[in-house]
C-alpha cells in the first residue's frame, strides 16, 4: 500500500499541473468515505454505475466489490494506467474498467448510477444539465462534496449527497 501512495503523490507531483486547466484536479476519495458512498448508493448486483473522473480507481474497485458493472471515465493518462493496474490487482476486471474519456462526450443513458467528486459552481450546473438530457427516470446520482443545483435531494451523508432523477 505504501508503494500506491508514493505512485499517487509522484501523479499529483508530476501530473496534476498539466491537467489542473483540462478537468478537475485529482482529489483521492477518503477510504472511510467509500464504503458511506456505497451504502448511500444502494448499489444492487449487476448494476451499471458509471465514475466520471474515476482518478486512480478505489471507488471503481469498490463498486465492483459490491457487485457492480462499474466503468470509471478519467482524462489524467497517468491516473488511468494507475487505475487500471489496480483493478488487475483487485481482480475485479470483470465487473470494472477504467477508460481514459473525457465524461463530457459520452453518453451516460445506460447507467443507472452516477458518482461524481464534483468542483463546484458551474460545472455542477452543466453537469446536472447533462444528467437531466441523459439519464433514464430512476437514476441515482451520488455527488462527493458538492450539491446539483437544481434537484432535490434524496438523501444525505454529511458531505455525500444522493439524488434521483424524476
Amino acid at each position: 500500500m505504501l508503494v500506491v501512495f508514493f505512485i499517487i503523490l509522484l501523479a499529483l507531483l508530476l501530473v496534476l499541473p498539466v491537467w489542473w486547466w483540462r478537468g478537475a484536479p485529482f482529489l483521492p476519495t477518503d477510504p472511510r468515505k467509500i464504503s458511506r458512498i456505497i451504502r448511500l448508493a444502494g448499489i444492487q448486483p449487476g448494476e451499471q454505475v458509471v465514475d466520471l473522473g474515476s482518478g486512480d480507481g478505489r471507488l471503481v474497485i469498490a463498486c465492483a466489490r459490491a457487485g457492480a458493472n462499474v466503468i470509471g471515465l478519467e482524462l489524467n493518462p497517468f491516473l488511468v494506467w494507475l487505475s487500471r493496474l489496480l483493478v488487475r490487482q483487485a481482480r475485479v476486471q470483470e465487473r470494472a474498467m477504467v477508460r481514459r474519456v473525457n465524461f463530457w462526450h459520452q453518453d451516460l443513458s445506460n447507467f443507472s448510477l452516477v458518482l461524481v467528486f464534483g468542483v463546484g459552481g458551474r460545472m455542477m450546473q452543466e453537469l446536472e444539465a447533462k444528467l437531466q438530457q441523459e439519464l433514464k427516470v430512476g437514476s441515482r446520482v451520488v455527488s462527493n462534496g458538492f450539491q446539483l443545483p437544481t434537484w432535490p435531494l434524496a438523501a444525505r451523508d454529511g458531505s455525500l449527497y444522493l439524488y434521483r432523477k424524476k
